[in-house]
This record gives C-alpha cells, sequence and structure tokens, in this order.
C-alpha cells in the first residue's frame, strides 16, 4: 500500500534507527482515530510535524490518550516552534518525552489538564521557563495526574535555579498529587530528604519514589520514609551507612534503630536497589536489614537477578552474627521474599 491511502489507524507503534518522517506522515493521516502513538527513533523526530500538515493547518487528535515519542528533537534551541491556539491532544491522558521538550510553548499540555494522569518529561533551561512564564502546573490544574517522572536536575543549573534543591522542590511542585515520582539528577542526599520534609511542602500523598542518580545513605532513607508517611516502593541507587549517631557504635546499631525508629513508615514495603559488585556489599545489606528493624512491614529488598545470589548470601550471614540473631524472626521474611524474586509495585 502507498503511505498516502493508509488511514484509520488506531495504535501506532514504531521503533527504527532511520527516519521518522513517513511515520509522522501516517499519524496526521489517522489523526481522527488514533489513540496511541509510541515512536522510539534514535534520529530527529520532526515533532511540528505531528501538530501541523503541510499546509500549515493545525492537527488534532481527538481520540488520543497514549503519546510517547523518544528521540531527539528536530528543533534546537533557542528556535523551538510555538504554535498559539493548537490544541492538538484534548484527551490525553499519558505523555512520554524523551531528551528535551521540543516546543517553546504549552502545545503538549493544552486543553488536557483535566484528563493526563501521567507524565515523563526531560525539562532543560528553555522548558522550565516556559512552564514558568506561561503557568502550566498550578496545585489543582491536574487534578488526575498520578505518575510525574521529571528530569534533568544537572540540566538546569545554575542558569534556572541557584542551587540543586530549588530545582528539586520545582520538579515536586509539578502536579503535587501525583502518587508516583521519579526526579533524575544528581543532588546529596542530605538536599533530597530534606526537599521531601513537610517545611517544604506537601508531599505525603507520594506512595512510590523513584531517585535513581542520588546516593542516600541510611539515615536519608530514614527522614524519607518518616516524610512520605504513605511511601510503600523505594527506588534508589546502593545506599551506605554514612556517618554514626554519635555515641553509637556499629555492633550497637540494630538496637539504636529499633528504640530510635520503631514503626515508622507502616506502609514501605519494598526497597528496589541498584548497586554493583564493586561496591561494598555489607554496608548495603546493613542498611536493607537495620531498615527493616524500623519498618515493620519492609518485606522487600530486589536487587538485579544477577546480584540476587550474592546479596542473600550476605544477608544471611549477618542474621546469623551476634548483633542480630535476637532479630532473626522479625527479619526472616527479608530472606523469604528475597530468593522470590522481584515482586508487583504496591499500587
Amino acid at each position: 500500500l502507498q503511505p498516502d491511502v493508509i488511514r484509520n489507524l488506531v495504535l501506532m507503534k514504531y521503533t527504527c534507527k532511520s527516519s521518522v518522517a513517513l511515520v509522522v506522515q501516517l499519524a496526521r493521516q489517522s489523526a481522527l482515530t488514533l489513540q496511541s502513538i509510541d515512536i522510539d527513533s534514535e534520529q530527529d523526530i520532526d515533532f511540528a510535524g505531528l501538530v501541523q500538515d503541510v499546509d500549515n493547518r493545525y492537527v488534532t487528535y481527538p481520540q488520543l490518550i497514549i503519546l510517547k515519542l523518544w528521540g531527539p528533537s528536530h528543533n534546537d534551541e533557542p528556535q523551538r516552534p510555538a504554535f498559539n491556539g493548537a490544541v492538538p491532544f484534548p484527551c490525553l491522558r499519558s505523555l512520554s518525552i524523551g531528551y528535551d521538550y521540543p516546543f517553546g510553548d504549552d502545545t503538549f499540555f493544552r486543553g488536557n489538564a483535566a484528563s493526563l494522569e501521567c507524565l515523563e518529561v526531560w525539562m532543560d533551561n528553555s522548558t522550565v521557563s516556559m512552564l514558568h512564564r506561561l503557568n502550566v502546573f498550578t496545585p489543582s490544574s491536574h487534578p488526575k495526574m498520578q505518575c510525574v517522572k521529571t528530569g534533568d536536575l544537572d540540566g538546569v543549573l545554575p542558569d534556572t535555579f541557584a542551587t540543586a534543591a530549588e530545582a528539586m522542590r520545582f520538579y515536586l511542585s509539578v502536579a503535587p498529587g501525583a502518587c508516583v515520582r521519579e526526579i533524575k539528577g544528581v543532588l546529596s542526599g542530605a538536599e533530597t530528604a530534606l526537599a521531601f520534609s513537610p517545611s517544604f511542602g506537601d508531599y505525603s500523598c507520594i506512595q512510590v519514589l523513584s531517585l535513581p542518580f542520588i546516593p542516600l545513605t541510611l539515615w536519608n532513607v530514614v527522614d524519607l520514609i518518616k516524610s512520605l508517611p504513605l511511601l510503600s516502593d523505594l527506588f534508589t541507587k546502593y545506599p551506605s551507612i554514612g556517618e554514626l549517631p554519635s555515641g553509637v557504635t556499629l555492633s550497637e546499631l540494630p538496637a539504636y534503630m529499633l528504640s530510635t525508629y520503631a514503626l515508622i513508615g507502616e506502609r514501605f514495603r519494598c526497597w528496589h536497589l541498584v548497586f554493583y559488585r564493586a561496591r561494598n556489599l555489607y554496608d548495603i545489606v546493613m542498611c536493607v536489614l537495620l531498615l527493616a528493624l524500623a519498618c515493620p512491614n519492609f518485606d522487600y529488598a530486589v536487587t538485579d537477578p544477577d546480584d540476587r545470589k550474592p546479596f542473600m548470601k550476605q544477608m544471611e550471614e549477618i542474621i546469623a552474627s551476634n548483633e542480630f540473631k535476637q532479630y532473626a524472626p522479625r527479619l526472616q521474611r527479608l530472606l523469604f521474599h528475597g530468593w522470590q524474586g522481584r515482586p508487583t509495585i504496591s499500587r
């Protein structure tokens, strides 16, 4: 079939290293019927071509609910196109954009504040400035938003924010009612824990939190869990124990955790860990076991399948040690579930 006769598509999924110009044309031709568009390309994507045809007429996708576009933007700064008046995606529920946001205005967000539920977008300085200028996100603007994944903390410094903590607080202000959060970028563990504290905002609705590039200590994680009472799943890179509390030795930590932090995070269930074998496996497992003494329903410490065996062997050894053996009944559930593999996300 010739491309110009292919119409009325409902679903579109395209993964390729070559040009996506033909795919953009097919999307426009099926604009009235498409419900899902998923394009993953290593080549430039002509984002403008999705919302404006060759005759400069705006294109609307009235049934589209899922839009995923992963590929380099066809438009580099500072000449990003703006489409005043266009409302291309009025019913969108899920928006996922890899690389930088491609427009100079709120084209992707226009008209769908009431329906958008999930957002994944990489925000550079230009995007952050635009969102501020157009007041795209307000505390009550996106009532159905449940999942927000944003970055880049590093890329917006120092032009837009003086500190990484300020950038973190801006990202948290995007749909503050979302219960699933992922923030990409490097920030200190202490700054991260502080950004989530009640003194900077109410993020108590967060149930799933992913901070994949931020190095956290055990105490940073404790502070996060204390600030987020509904948190059930946490995704982080490998943790460290960090500086010990004054007057407390390593062997005294189990008793200290149980007496100082008992029954925090009663909803906390699963810690998804990313670590490398070159790192201190003993420290990582110690963090897990110490946290389990404080969180009564912490049942899963999830690792990559290739790392599971050494991780679990180390856990067995530490639980059998003099410092932990008296708490073995409380910690057995971690051993049992650890050998079972990856659980389903709680929400």
